[in-house]
């Protein structure tokens, strides 16, 4: 991301968050949804 944020600099909030943030967020949000196969039997 700080690769990509060197290139194409910008500090522009979308939603009040920066870019840093919204990387962090969309991070959280696929592990949150990851689940190994042994949680997914027992449910």
């Amino acid at each position: 991301m700080h690769l990509y944020l060197a290139k194409h600099p910008t500090t522009e909030k979308i939603d009040g968050f920066t870019p840093e943030q919204r990387f962090f967020i969309s991070w959280a949000t696929i592990w949150r949804t990851k689940s190994r196969d042994e949680y997914v039997k027992n449910r």
